[in-house]
């Protein structure tokens, strides 16, 4: 079942969805950060975020995030590491599983297949 929401629900939708993309080198906020945040319930965040973008804020935030890491692999000559720091995560290893969770391959062989190509 498909709802639909007021133009004030998905006006909030879409700074959330600005905010996340704003703040990707920052730690993710938790629902109920958000849900302060932005004067709303984090059922609202939740099943309004799952209806509009297909995932939960968390997984558009960490969704957002590694597509942030490729465009640096892919044009920067910054090393993997630096890209990590960068990008906030906790550690190398983190950023390396949470990559692979999201493309499929790991950090260093997407280094290196897009500076081969």
């Amino acid at each position: 079942e498909i709802k639909t929401f007021s133009k004030w629900d998905q006006k909030l939708f879409h700074e959330i969805h600005i905010y996340i993309v704003q703040h990707l080198d920052e730690p993710p906020k938790t629902l109920d950060q958000l849900a302060m945040l932005f004067n709303t319930n984090e059922y609202k965040i939740k099943t309004g975020f799952k209806e509009i973008f297909g995932c939960t804020p968390m997984q558009y935030y960490n969704r957002q995030r590694i597509r942030q890491c490729k465009i640096l692999i892919e044009n920067t000559s910054l090393s993997l590491k630096e890209i990590s720091i960068k990008m906030g995560f906790s550690s190398y290893p983190h950023f390396s599983k949470s990559f692979k969770k999201e493309t499929h391959v790991t950090p260093r062989f997407y280094k290196k297949i897009t500076r081969n190509s």
